[in-house]
């Protein structure tokens, strides 16, 4: 029986990996410029080659962005599409041809949707590099009236928090807060994702199929869990199904979820698949959003570690592991390691703060 495929899932991964990569480097060397301007405070013209320097990076990635919103996307919608035409041929049916207006249209809505918020990110770094200038430059000219050197608190308060946070202070459109890494890392794993679901349910819809089978994952998200396995209507015409929308609206395909499906025929499908009724679904939704605390609870500690081994990259690019599951890992096990590389940490804060 056709069903959701992994070798797309791990395709989606992979080119959201590769932007989080591209936006990790970029936002190391801001922090570097930034760093360096800092120390030189007192220096317009020096703050003004910094603030050209940050300028350019920043379009450079937004060029990158661009280019991996035209190129990823389109690529994982198309190979969602193909996935679900390879799931038809495989149902003894017959697809359709290359892949018409409806497909090259969404594809596109897909990428300009996606650089929109990616825009929106490097211009709210534009402005918080421009705020660190002009408030080195306003301390400047303060200190040249009255006689003292003001930036050099300024430069010494931005140091701290630039050490500590990263480039922080961005709000999506919830309110909520982000710093540089984790927002791209968000979008990127979002964006294709719903890629890959919409190529697929596109191509399925195109050759009159409505019912799919969400996929099944191992430790998966308490608001997901009752839907796994789960047969749905893709648009609710077929009768004694729910629907995707209402898979939705219980918290199926929230942002980084992992979830997918694939095409569901009733008359291949051997033994009769369970269809939960509106009540269990609720019921276990009930019971899902208890076990949802103790889920975030950890989800927490882990976000917690990941935002502090982003930390840890910025300050000692060299000496933290380059992947999060590695640090993670250390952290966990509290090794020598992890604990050498918490006194490296501490030791060059004092430096940067002193």
């Amino acid at each position: 029986m056709p069903g959701p495929n992994e070798k797309l899932v791990r395709l989606s991964e992979a080119e959201a990996a590769r932007l989080f990569e591209f936006y990790g480097q970029a936002e190391t060397e801001i922090l570097n410029e930034l760093n360096k301007g800092l120390l030189k405070g007192n220096d317009t013209r020096y703050l003004q080659g910094m603030l050209q320097n940050v300028q350019a990076i920043l379009n450079d990635l937004l060029n990158g962005s661009q280019q991996w919103c035209e190129e990823a996307l389109p690529q994982v919608y198309i190979a969602g599409a193909e996935a679900a035409g390879e799931q038809i041929e495989a149902a003894g049916g017959r697809v359709i041809a290359g892949f018409g207006a409806i497909h090259q249209q969404a594809a596109r809505v897909l990428a300009e949707s996606a650089l929109n918020r990616f825009n929106d990110l490097t211009s709210f770094i534009g402005r918080r590099v421009n705020d660190i200038y002009r408030a080195l430059a306003l301390e400047n000219v303060r200190g040249s009236v009255v006689g003292y050197k003001s930036w050099q608190q300024v430069a010494k308060n931005y140091r701290e928090q630039l050490a500590e946070q990263g480039i922080t202070g961005f709000k999506d459109v919830k309110g909520r807060q982000w710093n540089m890494r984790s927002y791209a890392d968000m979008v990127s794993r979002t964006t294709t994702m719903e890629a890959h679901l919409e190529g697929t349910k596109n191509r399925l819809l195109e050759h009159d199929r409505d019912l799919v089978k969400i996929s099944r994952h191992s430790n998966p998200c308490p608001l997901c869990r009752p839907w796994e396995g789960q047969i749905l209507s893709l648009t609710g015409r077929t009768e004694g199904y729910r629907t995707l929308d209402e898979a939705k609206g219980f918290g199926l395909f929230h942002p980084r979820c992992k979830h997918a499906f694939g095409l569901f025929l009733p008359e291949l499908a051997g033994e009769p698949e369970e269809t939960k009724s509106m009540s269990q679904i609720s019921r276990e939704s009930e019971a899902a959003k208890k076990d949802y605390l103790e889920f975030t609870k950890e989800q927490r500690q882990v976000n917690e570690a990941r935002k502090q081994w982003q930390k840890y990259m910025v300050r000692l690019p060299n000496d933290t592991p380059k992947t999060f599951s590695a640090f993670l890992s250390m952290k966990r096990a509290n090794s020598e390691k992890y604990q050498e590389l918490q006194q490296l940490y501490r030791e060059v804060g004092s430096a940067i703060k002193g």
